[in-house]
């Protein structure tokens, strides 16, 4: 789908773009929130995003992308730190806690 035709691409852009026109509705966030099923956290960010952007401010950033970071070393670790048994306590995985001093 082309962008630049105003649609939104993925659900996400069309639930934030939403969001955009219930505000120019006179919406309050915390009705926008409860309409949409998100936080009012959620709604307050993409209102500045709008604010910040403009009426584009309901796409989409592009991800970064660039080269690996990891060295070959670190690739060749992998394997063997996905075999460090995790600690058990309760007897079951999933109860392990971390402990701060």
């Amino acid at each position: 789908m082309d962008r630049r035709n105003g649609s939104p691409q993925t659900w996400q852009e069309a639930r934030r773009k939403r969001t955009f026109e219930l505000k120019q509705h006179g919406w309050k966030q915390c009705e926008i929130a409860e309409a949409l099923g998100v936080s009012p956290a959620a709604v307050s960010q993409w209102l500045a995003n709008m604010r910040e952007y403009g009426v584009e401010g309901w796409r989409a950033k592009p991800r970064p992308t660039g080269p690996i970071k990891l060295t070959g070393d670190q690739w060749r670790l992998i394997p063997e730190l996905l075999t460090i048994p995790l600690p058990v306590i309760s007897g079951h995985p999933c109860d392990a806690t971390v402990k701060r001093p």
